[in-house]
């Protein structure tokens, strides 16, 4: 009987060496038996409540708990905070389902070691805007600060569109070679599918942060004061300060000071040119501060790149009038033909950038923006002290055609005013 617990190639392997024919017999007990030897596969598991996308990557993919619930429930309305309107409960409803949905991604150790996969643990809300919301995170087990930009896209959002997107932002914002850009380090998708109906799409950056002892500091190099107003407002951004931080107290910055600030942002235009990038929204709320007193440019969201070099010197983007409503800009900021809805076609190039930095010089010089409904109006004739020189510039950066936009140029008259003014 010891021969019959083979399976049944054995017995036909016994046959061709011995010249005979396997009976019946032997075939029906070693078939038999092979099958009561097998081993006994486990039940299919029941489908999960939610899993990572298969056909993306697996870098992508970094999901330790696939197949468990999410904590909150999932409300249906758009993943764009401030698109449609959403209520102050909407959005404080939105951010904690994203933070209940990152806690589950964390794998389940007891004890974190090396040997852990690496995940981002959320701390506070730094903001939240068209795109999503970003978080303050660490990176553990590393115990590395990060800036998350997090984007959440439900069955009302288009979501091939969406994604691309912010992929196209992550990858801006990750070949971006200048040090007054915030850099873009790691990009996840995690795809909840088919119960939720719900993705997530992350990207992490280098936090720009100030400390409570670093910002007397930093108004000394800007020649302002050191307010306790200013203090809670970066308290209570947890330490995020923009240029918008300083004109919300009604800061008003000097002559040289405000051309010290022209010569960085232009610096960093010209870099984001050279690399074929338009970034189109810039405003005081996406120039950050540092902890070192240097700005620092972000939100590539609705920027734009061109295929080559002559594209950005000589001819305009052509992007579809048919956008979402931000890809225009922001208003007041943006530039003309970026709202220009007259034709098929909205052309925008490198100019519209030069001419929303002469909109937040004119704002930091005398603490409003110009006025396109009404007739111009000179720096000079709003602040007292300031030098007819800025109206000239000014001026010709916000003009509708024929703009000042030459990089060379204007580095070369802000370093004159900040030569004479220091």
């Amino acid at each position: 009987m010891a021969f019959f617990t083979f399976s049944h190639p054995i017995a036909f392997a016994f046959s061709y060496l011995s010249n005979k024919p396997p009976s019946f017999g032997i075939l029906h007990a070693s078939f038999s038996l092979s099958l009561y030897n097998a081993p006994v596969r486990p039940p299919t598991p029941p489908p999960a409540r939610f899993s990572v996308d298969a056909r993306r990557p697996l870098w992508q993919n970094r999901c330790g708990n696939a197949g468990r619930p999410v904590p909150v429930p999932i409300a249906r309305h758009s993943a764009l905070p401030g698109t449609l309107h959403m209520s102050q409960d909407d959005i404080d409803l939105w951010i904690q389902q994203i933070r209940g949905i990152m806690a589950r991604l964390k794998p389940r150790k007891r004890k974190i070691d090396s040997k852990t996969r690496p995940f981002y643990e959320l701390h506070e809300v730094l903001g939240h805007g068209g795109m999503g919301a970003v978080f303050l995170a660490t990176l553990q087990p590393l115990d590395v600060p990060r800036a998350l930009k997090i984007l959440r896209v439900d069955g009302q959002t288009d979501q091939e569109h969406a994604e691309k997107r912010f992929l196209r932002e992550a990858h801006i914002m990750g070949n971006l070679r200048h040090p007054a850009a915030v850099k873009a380090l790691d990009y996840q998708v995690y795809n909840f599918q088919p119960k939720y109906d719900l993705s997530i799409f992350i990207y992490a950056m280098e936090p720009c942060l100030v400390e409570k002892d670093e910002l007397p500091r930093i108004c000394t190099a800007f020649q302002v004061p050191c307010t306790a107003e200013l203090e809670q407002k970066r308290a209570a951004r947890h330490g995020s300060v923009s240029l918008q931080t300083f004109l919300d107290i009604g800061c008003v910055f000097p002559e040289r000071t405000v051309a010290r600030f022209a010569r960085e942002l232009i610096d960093v235009l010209r870099s984001a040119h050279e690399q074929r990038i338009v970034h189109r929204d810039v405003k005081p709320s996406n120039i950050l501060v540092g902890p070192d007193g240097r700005l620092r440019l972000t939100d590539f969201g609705i920027s734009k790149t061109v295929s080559s070099k002559a594209n950005v010197d000589n001819n305009p983007i052509p992007a579809q009038s048919g956008e979402p409503t931000t890809s225009k800009g922001t208003a007041g900021y943006a530039a003309p033909e970026q709202w220009n809805n007259a034709g098929t076609l909205v052309l925008v190039d490198t100019e519209a950038d030069y001419y929303s930095l002469g909109v937040v010089l004119y704002q930091l010089l005398t603490g409003n923006k110009p006025n396109h409904e009404q007739p111009w109006q000179n720096p000079s004739t709003l602040a007292t002290g300031i030098s007819p020189h800025w109206d000239i510039l000014l001026r010709g950066m916000l003009r509708h055609y024929h703009r000042l936009a030459n990089p060379d140029l204007l580095d070369y008259e802000f370093a004159e005013i900040e030569a004479e003014k220091g």
